[in-house]
């Protein structure tokens, strides 16, 4: 790495950090923020044939990963109206909820793979039955994305909007910058990103925007458990706010350890960190939460998937002592023993309550689906599945009460019509 420190390496990453301190104003966030620049500037002053520190170096490329190499651009355009999946009748869209969308897209690579991008712009119509202008922006999606390698250096960068009036994520909007080195069995990652909702500047909604910078550095060999820690600093901050609404200003500093481990058919995970929560605004009214964690899955002859989780969150409110703890366990089960059948279930149970009583909440969930999937008939290609959900909310506290849910539902889907 000390090939890199020149004159020129650094006159590139200055102008780069000090346009980034003033957008996130947090000094101690500045290792972060200068590690992203070196990102940059590494991808800028590092040769194309660099492949390794030591310089290029031929390498054995087999038929299919140099068709992957290869550069290209390909653009599709389609106009689709995805379905809604629900589980009653009274949840499907009505007739002035139009689902169709126009759908273009961008996929290109180049210098043999090194640098990927894609992009897409969707657009939803509105329905015909309403006055409501076309072409607005509230109906519109933008996404971009760009990854790219540069020896044992990955960088990438990603960005996306959408309209309140979008079907898939609506009224949010999102960016991020990133860069991982490979030092041998260690792999260091920093990223710089942000989020905000109120796309369209209502004047009569607070627009959120959360910013988060983080940096983790994992240690993976094979046949030894891997390690990772990781620190990262959101800030959450509300802007545009009426008269009416109270302005909001929170950071939260989170520290994170793991622990894995894998072997044949199975892995597992062990995760524990630690979240500082400060509000800005109103000095004192901090909390500090211990969060556990943990996971994993295992199969069994390629048949059987079982996924567990348990997860624990202690969390205190430092100028009154409450506590309010989180407890929730999931388990997953997946059987497929043929191509054209399978069958999902999943049951998960979650409570929560504070020390002053004030409330104690639990649910539990259950689902479960069972597909089936002929061979092609008449080039349709359907799919025929049975699909069940169980859920139970109870409240113990203030007015106790419990909800109930059960639904059922048989779902007929023909898709991907074959063209020979």
């Amino acid at each position: 790495m000390a090939q890199f420190v020149t004159p020129s390496f650094v006159r590139s990453v200055q102008p780069l950090a000090k346009k980034l301190l003033p957008l996130y104003n947090a000094a101690s966030m500045r290792p972060l923020l200068f590690g992203a620049a070196i990102c940059v500037a590494v991808f800028v002053t590092v040769p194309p044939d660099a492949a390794a520190p030591g310089g290029s170096h031929e390498s054995t490329v087999t038929p299919s990963q140099r068709a992957t190499q290869e550069d290209f651009l390909t653009l599709n355009t389609a106009y689709v109206n995805p379905p809604k999946q629900v589980n009653r009748l009274l949840d499907l869209p009505t007739e002035l909820e139009d689902r169709r969308m126009l759908d273009t897209s961008l996929k290109t690579s180049l210098f043999h793979g090194r640098l990927k991008s894609e992009g897409e712009v969707r657009y939803s119509p509105p329905p015909s039955s309403t006055l409501e202008q076309k072409g607005g922006s509230d109906r519109r999606l933008l996404r971009f994305g760009m990854t790219g390698t540069q020896g044992s250096f990955q960088y990438g960068l990603s960005m996306r909007e959408a309209g309140k009036a979008v079907v898939d994520g609506p009224d949010l909007a999102s960016r991020e910058m990133w860069g991982e080195w490979h030092l041998g069995v260690a792999r260091v990652r920093t990223s710089l990103g942000d989020s905000w909702n109120n796309v369209d500047k209502d004047p009569l909604r607070s627009r959120i925007t959360q910013t988060q910078q983080r940096i983790a550095l994992t240690l993976a060999q094979p046949a030894w458990p891997e390690i990772a820690v990781s620190y990262s600093r959101a800030a959450l901050v509300s802007s545009l706010d009426p008269l009416v609404v109270a302005a909001q200003h929170r950071a939260v500093d989170t520290y994170e350890g793991a622990l894995g481990y894998s072997g044949t058919g199975w892995n597992a995970r062990a995760t524990m960190g630690y979240a500082a929560n400060a509000d800005v605004l109103t000095p004192g009214r901090d909390t500090r939460a211990l969060i556990y964690g943990v996971n994993g899955t295992y199969r069994i002859d390629q048949l059987f998937t079982l996924s567990p989780s348990l997860n624990l969150r202690d969390e205190r409110q430092r100028w009154s002592g409450v506590r309010v703890v989180s407890r929730s366990g999931s388990l997953a089960l997946g059987y497929t023993p043929d191509p054209h059948l399978s069958v999902t279930a999943l049951a998960a149970y979650s409570e929560t309550h504070s020390t002053d009583n004030l409330f104690a909440l639990s649910a539990l969930n259950a689902t479960s689906t069972v597909t089936w999937k002929p061979d092609s008939l008449a080039r349709i290609h359907a799919s025929l599945s049975f699909e069940t959900s169980h859920k139970v909310a109870h409240n113990t506290l203030s007015a106790p009460q419990t909800l109930e849910d059960t639904s059922g539902v048989v779902r007929l889907q023909f898709s991907d019509w074959v063209i020979w």
